[in-house]
């Protein structure tokens, strides 16, 4: 009978041991659950983040591209304003050109006519000083290259001729209006011109009757 209950004794001990290994094994297990439980939360926590960060950062680039683009708007709109007032301003300036260009012809026309030693203004003085104001209109204007046009080699000879023709007596180049050939040659020979050029400006306004030149072709004579 001892012996039974010794082998009782050991038999419920053995029994405890093993439910308290397996109460050992249970918790260990649970806590390894809630480890990787507690590891895939973090885990989705962090990725949560990074998707929140990129999407803001998604944001945050079209914000910068839309403010990017009506910054450039805005410029193009001042440049396109900016052009239209310089455009204005030329137009204007020219527009006083014009006027100025006007007010010269008349005075032209009347020049014309006290060169001729006439009262009235004929219709060759006003031919003569619309042409004249033509010719400045011309070198006012631009080409779409932005360059100035440059005058006719004739019309800048003519000019050189008539400035010759008032530095005489009177503001006249003289009695007459006369201009010596040697005299007109060699002033426009030494503004860059060459003999031919002086040539071709002389007959071109010899034919137009500006001038005349007489028959030993000594001497011009304004008409």
């Amino acid at each position: 009978m001892a012996k039974e209950a010794t082998e009782g004794q050991v038999t419920r001990k053995r029994e405890k041991k093993k439910t308290e290994e397996a109460t050992e094994q249970l918790k260990e297990r649970e806590e390894a659950t809630e480890g990787q439980v507690t590891r895939k939360r973090e885990k989705a926590t962090e990725q949560l983040k990074e998707s929140e960060e990129a999407t803001e950062g998604q944001v945050t680039r079209e914000r910068e591209k839309k403010e990017t683009e009506e910054v450039t708007e805005q410029l193009k709109e001042s440049e396109e304003a900016t052009e239209g007032q310089v455009t204005r301003e030329r137009e204007k300036k020219e527009t006083e050109e014009v006027t100025e260009q006007l007010k010269e012809s008349e005075e032209e026309t009347e020049g014309q006519a006290r060169l001729r030693n006439e009262d009235v203004v004929g219709k060759e003085d006003v031919n003569e000083a619309m042409r004249l104001m033509e010719m400045s209109k011309d070198s006012l204007q631009t080409d779409k290259s932005g360059t100035t046009r440059t005058q006719r080699p004739a019309d800048v000879i003519f000019s050189l001729l008539r400035e010759l023709a008032t530095e005489g007596k009177g503001g006249r180049g003289g009695s007459g209006g006369v201009v010596r050939m040697a005299d007109a040659e060699q002033r426009c020979v030494t503004r860059g011109f060459t003999p031919a050029q002086f040539q071709e400006a002389l007959e071109e306004y010899e034919e137009l009757n500006v001038w005349q030149v007489n028959q030993g072709r000594s001497r011009i004579t304004f008409v």
